[in-house]
């Protein structure tokens, strides 16, 4: 038996949302699609990691939007990967359509043995999110959070950090502290170009996250979530279309079919596409390249370097500080050990 680290399963390219730091362009669903090629899609794969004995500790949905799926079908999709996943399942989600017919509709079919967590994306507060995601989100986004709280789910926020973010922090900070409060955590990803934060930015938000004790709510140093070759991790992204493409969709390699391929011919295309060498001359003498491999995105600065290569020297930097250690020596979390609740208890 072989498990891999995680999956994420991208089931539709389609959003409801046209967010102003996405550089996936225009990408609104119109109604009355056929969604049943997702279903199909998840059994194929599940079938093929079955047939090549594999498993995998978490799977993560991620679009563009999978509530954009029938809670029909996104029931029958998280049956399917549930025999093949050890841990839980994840919905990466703008959390709009999780209502409660919505969710009423979903539990009558999801297994009650399926572990799903969500985690909706919101960039901070009110007017920091509906400034980058669109007017009356934030209100609509979180009011479905606080839904799924009441109806049992284990739910975190997701906040994209834009140059906009930079320029709230303080209000951040009350925002994110006062939502600690109500057992909801708040992770962060960097914005992609031509979105992104500059140098100087970047060690500023890495440091203010040390400052309140959140470093680990950046997927660098998140066990499991980082796409960086090198880093002991294995993240494959699974589309429904019946490509394959690497986990971080920066990389600019792929997309290739999957339908063909047994998963050892799936993991060795994987494992190829982020054999890379560095690409900037500075990497080759920097204390962090022993972690970060130089990154694998394709957006790059103008000296070869990651985009986020600021950020990272700075979130490692800082780490080793903390443990005392020299920075090849920095010790990552372990995968974390908490479970989300099964249906069965979400359902009573």
């Amino acid at each position: 038996m072989k498990t891999l680290e995680m999956i994420r399963f991208q089931s539709t390219y389609a959003c409801n949302l046209r967010c102003r730091y996405c550089y996936l362009g225009d990408r609104r669903e119109k109604p009355g699609r056929d969604f049943s090629y997702v279903s199909e899609a998840a059994r194929s794969f599940v079938g093929i990691m079955e047939k090549g004995d594999y498993r995998v500790r978490r799977l993560i949905y991620f679009g563009a939007e999978t509530t954009l799926l029938p809670p029909d079908i996104l029931a029958e999709v998280c049956n399917t990967w549930h025999s093949v996943v050890d841990e839980h399942q994840s919905l990466q989600t703008n959390g709009l359509l999780l209502t409660d017919p919505y969710l009423d509709a979903f539990e009558r079919i999801v297994s009650d043995d399926v572990r799903l967590s969500v985690s909706v994306s919101i960039d901070g507060p009110q007017l920091l999110t509906d400034m980058q995601r669109g007017r009356g989100v934030y209100q609509r986004a979180m009011a479905n959070v606080l839904r799924l709280k009441e109806r049992g789910y284990s739910v975190n926020l997701f906040a994209c950090v834009t140059r906009q973010t930079m320029t709230c922090l303080p209000e951040i900070e009350e925002w994110a502290r006062n939502l600690e409060e109500q057992g909801i955590g708040v992770g962060y990803q960097l914005a992609s170009a031509p979105f992104n934060l500059s140098d100087d930015e970047q060690v500023t938000f890495a440091n203010w996250l040390f400052e309140h004790g959140w470093q680990n709510s950046v997927r660098i140093l998140a066990p499991g979530a980082c796409s960086r070759a090198g880093n002991d991790c294995f993240v494959l992204s699974v589309n429904a279309d019946g490509t394959l493409s690497p986990c971080d969709r920066q990389s600019g390699c792929g997309p290739l079919l999957w339908s063909d391929k047994t998963m050892d011919e799936i993991v060795a295309m994987r494992r190829g596409w982020f054999a890379n060498t560095p690409i900037s001359p500075k990497c080759r003498y920097c204390p962090v390249k022993v972690l970060c491999h130089s990154g694998c995105p394709a957006f790059r600065t103008a000296d070869g370097r990651s985009l986020d290569c600021a950020f990272t020297r700075a979130i490692y930097s800082l780490e080793a500080m903390r443990q005392k250690v020299p920075i090849p020596h920095v010790r990552r979390p372990l995968w974390a050990s908490y479970q989300p609740p099964r249906m069965s208890e979400i359902k009573k």
